[in-house]
């Protein structure tokens, strides 16, 4: 048997009201930008300031095929560097991450803390520079976050599409894995995870529109994080998490030449700090953490912040379009004989490289797409505020990945819901349904006209894809 490589990246519903105080920050700040009145680049195409979608054939494995394959399990965005940036305050080492904190999601696969809206400016979680329009929300009252201690029981484990997990005993926890996904996540909680969610109202959304675009232009100057260009869309206040004593993350395929060979793993709870032997020709990059003081936050969930290009234009320093970052989507399947296609193909041919020359890889998250067709579709708009619940209600278990599940998961989320404007934000609302008809041709019209809307979302979706 062969010892598994273990490297993980050390740089590591409603409120009554929203109570705030206003608190002029002790820090600085750089000033706005000037306004860029040119809705076009110096080639002619329309100025878009989101990431833009890098379709790729084969699998890297790493921190984006493990947060590409456990976003179906329905948990929120999966953190593989639970750990992170070791140099932030001490007192939010000691916390870790928690409910009202604001950030990005960091390309190393870890949660960027810029501010906590809950917390007072002096407070040392705010090491750092905070903006200089700080405004600071009261904390929410005990009722208002519910926590679920034991949402995970102890010996749970989260496993992706085309992953077999046989369980051999519970205690110590004792299973073996075997896949030949090309691609896949594993999570083990030999502990088990908690579980809060903050259900914040509309309040909570006048808040953000008031202080979105002095966010962006702190966090673009001031935070700590793998990527100098952060763009629209990757604002992130956190509203819920599940979090771990103890974890093991598992991202197949440990090198992207080996995606796609058969694997098997066997884990031994005896010892969680290195539990796991491998047999077989892939490999798997594996992260075991265990703490006794904060625990770690496995999964997140919240709101993302979005400013229409127009606002950003006039507020922030222009993003270039051949310097715009860039998220992989795997466009070819994890299984099947398609699959087995595209591994032959790479044996022959070698993996390509998916790095786009003088942008940024960052991690897709689902709303980098639905806020644009928000705006897109609103364009008085200059806000908007994707709820994680909004998509993560619509996740099916027997989904990966790749971009066609995506696809089908943002038809379904955009066939559920209707745009809400309100002021200058535009949010999600549940669409009211229409009585199905009850005779025979009432049902095939409804059918057709259906699926003439599905292409239609299809065509919208494909239309942000295709940006560039």
């Amino acid at each position: 048997m062969e010892s598994p490589k273990t490297q993980a990246q050390e740089h590591a519903d409603h409120l009554p009201e929203i109570a705030s105080v206003t608190t002029r920050s002790r820090h600085s700040s750089v000033a706005p930008q000037e306004a860029n009145p040119q809705s076009v680049d110096p080639y002619g195409r329309p100025i878009n300031c989101f990431p833009i979608c890098n379709p790729v054939s084969s699998a890297y494995g790493g921190v984006e095929s493990y947060a590409r394959s456990l976003l179906f399990t329905g948990n929120g965005f999966p953190i593989f560097d639970v750990l992170g940036d070791r140099n932030r305050s001490v007192r939010y080492l000691q916390r870790g991450v928690g409910i009202g904190d604001v950030g990005i999601l960091d390309p190393g696969g870890d949660f960027v803390f810029a501010f906590n809206i809950f917390a007072d400016p002096d407070d040392p979680l705010h090491a750092d520079d905070i903006p200089p329009e700080f405004e600071q929300q009261l904390q929410p009252e005990p009722s208002e976050v519910k926590q679920i201690k034991n949402h995970f029981p102890p010996g749970t484990v989260i496993a992706s599409k085309g992953v077999k997990v046989t369980r051999l005993q519970d205690s110590p926890l004792q299973f073996t894995l075997s896949t030949k996904a090309r691609e896949a996540g594993v999570l083990v909680l030999p502990q088990g995870a908690s579980r809060e969610d903050w259900n914040a109202g509309p309040e909570l959304l006048q808040y953000l529109e008031r202080h979105a675009v002095d966010w962006y232009q702190h966090i673009c100057h001031n935070i700590k994080a793998s990527v100098t260009t952060v763009p629209n869309g990757s604002i992130y206040l956190i509203t819920g998490l599940d979090k771990a004593q103890s974890l093991s993350a598992v991202s197949i395929p440990g090198a992207p030449e080996r995606s796609g060979k058969p694997l098997e793993m066997s884990y031994d709870g005896t010892d969680i700090t290195d539990p796991w032997t491998m047999t077989g020709a892939a490999s798997a990059e594996i992260s075991n953490r265990q703490t006794d003081d904060a625990p770690f936050a496995v999964f997140l969930r919240g709101i993302r912040i979005s400013l229409s290009n127009k606002l950003w234009r006039s507020n922030l320093e222009e993003i270039q379009s051949d310097e715009m970052p860039y998220y992989n989507l795997l466009s070819t399947p994890i299984t099947g004989f398609i699959s087995r296609l595209v591994r032959q193909k790479e044996l022959i041919l070698g993996v390509p490289s998916s790095a786009l020359p003088g942008r940024q890889q960052i991690l897709f998250h689902v709303s980098d797409v639905l806020a644009q067709v928000l705006l897109d579709e609103n364009p008085e708009a200059e806000y908007a505020f994707i709820e994680d619940s909004t998509w993560l209600s619509h996740v099916s278990d027997v989904s990966d990945g790749t971009r066609p599940e995506i696809l089908n998961l943002l038809v379904r989320v955009l066939s559920s819901y209707d745009a809400k404007a309100d002021g200058k934000n535009v949010t999600f609302q549940t669409k009211t349904l229409p009585t199905e008809p009850t005779n025979f041709l009432g049902r095939l019209l409804n059918s057709v006209t259906t699926r003439r809307r599905q292409q239609q979302t299809e065509a919208r979706i494909q239309k942000i894809f295709d940006r560039r």
